[in-house]
């Protein structure tokens, strides 16, 4: 009896992997990936080889070394790759840089209240507060609705 529930487990399984692959784009399943990454392996091959037997007409010494072209391009690769890395150090700014802003508990300085002129009146801080909740806020609807 445990064998037909372990048989039946089974069967049920197989069917959940086969309905999943079948879900799975192209790229998805790993023996596409394989085949496409030994596709570009043997075309890279065959390029190597080809550049032995094809004639090219070079300008510069230095571009008669074998595979010139791979070695060139390969080297070029790495330095555009430790240069970005380098500039990332450099550019990177922090997670939140450009959503900073005060938090809703948080009051305004007192600084900017003493500089209004003392014929003018400061606006209430509730008030204050509603028309900076109103300028950060989108403009279309919290239902997304577009007005």
């Amino acid at each position: 009896m445990q064998s037909n529930n372990s048989n039946e487990n089974q069967a049920q399984i197989k069917q959940h992997d086969d309905a999943l692959a079948s879900d799975a784009s192209f790229f998805d399943k790993p023996k596409n990936v394989k085949i496409i990454l030994n596709s570009f392996y043997a075309i890279c091959l065959l390029l190597v080889i080809l550049d032995f037997i094809i004639h090219r007409h070079i300008y510069l010494s230095f571009e008669e070394i074998p595979t010139f072209y791979a070695l060139y391009g390969f080297v070029a690769c790495v330095v555009l790759v430790v240069l970005a890395k380098l500039m990332r150090l450099v550019l990177m700014r922090p997670e939140h840089y450009y959503d900073e802003r005060l938090d809703e508990n948080q009051q305004p300085d007192e600084d900017i209240s003493s500089n209004v002129d003392s014929n003018d009146q400061a606006e209430p801080a509730d008030k204050q507060h509603n028309m900076d909740e109103l300028a950060l806020s989108s403009p279309s609807s919290p239902s997304g609705d577009k007005k």
